[in-house]
């Protein structure tokens, strides 16, 4: 589920009138909602700090690759690619 249809359907639920009979499903709705938005908000990546390379990353893994290849640079740009997204997952 979307963070914005949970955000929708908890808004929905706590604004709508309860009824008696519909009280302890409703408070459980409300409960399962903001659980699942919390941890969403956790866990989300859009939501973390990016975390970069150091110079010091940076030229060690230059130095992993053979520039005398002419897909060197390919090389290096995946090689920073992988370190990238180890460091940020």
């Amino acid at each position: 589920m979307s963070r914005e249809a949970m955000q929708l359907a908890l808004e929905a639920l706590e604004s709508d009138p309860v009824s008696h009979a519909g009280l302890v499903s409703r408070k459980q709705a409300i409960t399962a909602l903001r659980k699942a938005l919390e941890t969403e908000q956790k866990t989300s990546p859009s939501k973390r700090e990016w975390v970069g390379l150091t110079l010091k990353e940076i030229l060690i893994n230059r130095h992993l690759i053979d520039w005398t290849s002419e897909w060197s640079y390919v090389e290096f740009a995946r090689e920073i690619e992988r370190v990238l997204k180890e460091k940020n997952t």
